[in-house]
């Protein structure tokens, strides 16, 4: 499978379970990315991205409600970046259903971009928060 990510040590956020998440949203976008670059059955690469926009909400709950549990005082700027972010898929599986066959390179771009970035700039700004509030 082509990756599209490749998780390492930088973009751990020093809490285990925000780890493991981001993990496993790194191994959806790869599976996203491989679907759409072998051109497999449009039912493949719409059930991936059905499950990116499931395990999205999931992952954005936990740390949404980790920030509110610790007040972190950026909530409100984190939650509209996932907020963002959502809105952004739904759109893309809107198009993706409408037109099957464009091209979905921009998209697997944006979701890379996205991601590292959410990572390594915004979700490392409360960690350090969180680590100090004994979040472990």
């Amino acid at each position: 499978m082509e990756s599209l990510i490749k998780w390492n040590s930088q973009y751990s956020v020093g809490i285990p379970q925000i780890d493991e998440e981001h993990k496993k949203l790194v191994n959806i976008l790869n599976k996203l990315c491989a679907a759409v670059k072998s051109a497999e059955a449009d039912n493949t690469v719409k059930t991936v991205i059905d499950e990116l926009l499931d395990y999205t909400a999931y992952h954005f709950k936990t740390e949404e409600e980790l920030l509110k549990k610790h007040n972190y005082p950026d909530y409100e700027n984190h939650k509209a970046s996932h907020d963002k972010f959502t809105k952004n898929i739904l759109e893309y599986k809107q198009q993706y259903a409408l037109v099957k066959q464009y091209s979905a390179s921009p998209v697997l771009e944006y979701l890379k971009n996205w991601l590292i970035t959410h990572i390594l700039a915004t979700d490392k700004e409360y960690s350090d928060f969180l680590v100090k509030q004994g979040v472990s």
